[in-house]
């Protein structure tokens, strides 16, 4: 077995492409780049044999393999390989995709997503590992504290601002807004974890809740005795004094509040009910189809963060989607889920 600086393996038989590449044994996402050593861009030393070793340098946990096409007919014909370079992706002895053609952009990309959704591995033997219930609860917490403290004045409610889905929360924004505060929100109803997590973490077994500087305040019914009793909801009101020693948020801290916001997040163009590009609209599409719930953000209503996202996620394109805040990737890598099985279980949501 000939190795190139260690990180890429050249597979030299067909009895080697079998045990390194098929076995479903292997949970890795494994890598083959099909060349030629006619073919200027992908010979050894050429510019996608260059970056394929860059890249296996980069990607630790993925298993980059070399084939020279001509030398192996039966594995280049099992796929096939009708040019070069070719890339193809397996896991488990199951081909994921594929790239043809030079093309270092696409290469990088369908790596990062494959690589992001592959189960989180531990040690040699790549097992998926299972947190803890302690692990479970911690995490979850952590994740509640950063929504509560994303806005000076938070509201945990059953829907959004523009359409409440029950009437406790729909008197709550229409209180909140007639006394003209500002104030964020979060759907409970995207996110079973901390629908059910902020009941313990706050000891309030009740929705809408909302949160002052990080401190509960109460329910609704709270918020109606402080209106009847004072005349208004200044004490809700965030005030400068507030603010004052707060840093500004930065972009990065935004949009990871943004990714971080639901369970499953999903940035797009419009809205699930009013997409405004067909790729936004068959993701929704695919979602809903797999009974996965999720939230939303327009990225056509804020350009800083539309052009951000592409830098803070190496992903040029929309929509993008997340889940536990990990990049999944857009729609072509959701259809490849899908076509594999279950695409709620491939996400690891059941």
């Amino acid at each position: 077995m000939a190795s190139l600086a260690v990180k890429v393996t050249e597979v030299t038989s067909n009895d080697q492409w079998e045990e390194v590449a098929l076995k479903t044994t292997h949970t890795k996402l494994i890598v083959a780049f099909f060349w030629a050593e006619f073919h200027e861009p992908s010979k050894r030393g050429g510019q996608m044999d260059t970056v394929f070793s860059a890249l296996a340098k980069k990607n630790e946990t993925v298993v980059f393999l070399k084939v020279e096409a001509e030398a192996l007919p039966d594995v280049t014909s099992k796929y096939p390989i009708a040019s070069v370079p070719t890339f193809i992706f397996i896991r488990n002895g199951q081909v994921l995709g594929k790239v043809e053609g030079a093309n270092p952009p696409e290469l990088m990309k369908r790596i990062s997503l494959l690589s992001a959704a592959s189960s989180t591995s531990s040690g040699n033997n790549n097992k998926t590992v299972e947190l803890t219930e302690e692990q479970k609860k911690e995490k979850l917490n952590k994740r509640i504290g950063r929504l509560i403290a994303s806005a000076p004045l938070m509201v945990f409610m059953k829907g959004t601002p523009d359409a409440p889905k029950c009437k406790f929360s729909r008197k709550a924004m229409e209180i909140l807004k007639k006394e003209n505060l500002a104030f964020g929100t979060f759907n409970i109803l995207n996110d079973n974890d901390v629908r059910q997590g902020i009941k313990v973490y706050s000891n309030w077994p009740t929705f809408p809740q909302f949160y002052k500087n990080g401190e509960l305040m109460g329910g609704l019914d709270i918020i109606t005795e402080m209106l009847e009793d004072d005349g208004n909801l200044d004490a809700l009101r965030v005030k400068t004094d507030d603010l004052v020693g707060a840093k500004p948020e930065s972009l990065n801290d935004k949009l990871a509040r943004l990714i971080g916001s639901s369970k499953c997040m999903l940035f797009m163009k419009g809205s699930p009910d009013e997409p405004r590009c067909g790729f936004s609209r068959k993701t929704c599409i695919l979602l809903k189809e797999n009974n996965i719930e999720f939230g939303s953000f327009d990225i056509l209503t804020d350009n800083d963060v539309r052009q951000g996202l592409k830098t803070y996620s190496n992903w040029p394109t929309f929509p993008q989607f997340y889940v536990d805040s990990n990049l999944i990737g857009g729609l072509d890598i959701l259809n490849e889920m899908a076509e594999d099985g279950d695409l709620k279980a491939e996400l690891e949501l059941e």
